[in-house]
């Protein structure tokens, strides 16, 4: 086991210095992999990469960034109430639409940063009732939970909230299809998520009369090929673009400063470049040590092959090369045998 270690240790000097190599000392000090640190990190200050945690620096792990929890902080932690709805005079009323003798209403939840990071993630809801409608509204979501499915419950609640008249939704939302659908049924909404959201849109709708509403599933982001021969797409198409831009627009109403998301944002990508990293300097250092075993594995095969013929086997070798060329001198050399060369026994040994 000590001769292992011996081995396994010179094997891992690949620095040239008499250092022990520790996982540190062979991402961050060996001088060996310069050029793969510099490749990766080397856009990063030398005191912004000391200040990083031993976590990331040795396991390319991301911890949570304090400065976050200020921002979340402002979130309050329930949804508030709806506001009193506006005056219908307020705006214009004419590109209302009416179908079966609904009100027919658009609605949309947006998150632009959906897929990005967790803790900077903003979304808002919306209504579109017409074009400059007073009832247009577009608002951000509370809570700490930010995203597009919640938004979307959101605008169905105050859609319930503000209704007046027998109204229909219009929404690209499968979730809010499915579950509107079950309370119209007089049936549970059986919603295990945005609990409190579903309990307020059963509650209004069994309170105002189930037969005053109704819900319908449109394309969410059609083109126009999808409405070619069909005016009804054509119309859910306009009103559904028109709610997603006002759903869009609720979303960037949350406050979250932009250095604070370009931060966020370079902490990523710092973690990504140390991670690529270690997965070079790992590759280039594994190649290296299976160079060196292939050789030190050749040279012990050369070595064991000398060792079981020594050279003084061969001194009547040259002798006897002599004998052959004057023994079959003059042959054909169709007839000339095969060379087999056989040690001849010099005069010092008889």
């Amino acid at each position: 086991m000590k001769e292992a270690r011996i081995r396994i240790s010179a094997m891992r000097q690949h620095c040239g210095e008499n250092i022990e190599e520790d996982p540190e000392h062979i991402g961050w000090n060996c001088k060996r992999w310069r050029k793969i640190r510099a490749k990766w990190i080397g856009k990063y200050s030398q005191e912004e990469l000391d200040n990083l945690p031993k976590c990331t620096k040795i396991c390319g792990i991301k911890i949570k960034n304090p400065t976050i929890f200020e921002e979340q902080i402002k979130i309050s932690s329930e949804e508030p109430t709806d506001p009193m709805p506006p005056c219908r005079y307020e705006g214009s009323t004419e590109c209302e639409l009416t179908g079966n003798a609904k009100l027919i209403v658009a609605s949309d939840g947006a998150c632009p940063n959906q897929q990005g990071d967790s803790r900077t993630r903003r979304a808002g809801p919306c209504l579109f009732y017409g074009k400059n409608d007073a009832y247009n509204s577009a608002w951000r979501t509370g809570t700490y939970s930010q995203g597009a499915q919640r938004a979307e419950v959101r605008a169905a609640s105050r859609w319930v909230s503000w209704a007046w008249s027998p109204t229909e939704l219009w929404t690209d939302s499968a979730l809010v299809v499915r579950g509107i659908t079950r309370i119209l049924n007089d049936e549970s909404h059986r919603m295990h998520i945005h609990k409190d959201q579903w309990g307020r849109i059963e509650t209004g709708i069994k309170a105002k009369g189930i037969d005053n509403f109704a819900v319908r599933k449109v394309k969410g982001h059609a083109s126009w090929d999808d409405c070619i021969g069909s005016p009804d797409r054509a119309e859910e198409k306009v009103r559904n673009d028109e709610a997603d831009a006002l759903a869009v627009a609720g979303a960037k109403q949350h406050a979250i400063h932009q250095k604070l998301q370009d931060l966020l944002k370079r902490e990523d990508r710092r973690v990504r470049d140390i991670q690529r990293m270690w997965i070079e300097i790992m590759e280039a250092r594994y190649k290296e040590i299976r160079n060196k075993d292939l050789e030190q594995a050749k040279r012990e095969n050369e070595e064991e092959i000398d060792h079981d013929h020594p050279q003084e086997e061969y001194d009547g070798y040259e002798e006897y090369e002599e004998y052959e060329e004057d023994m079959w001198a003059g042959m054909d050399m169709d007839d000339k045998p095969f060379e087999i060369k056989v040690p001849i026994e010099s005069t010092e040994q008889k």
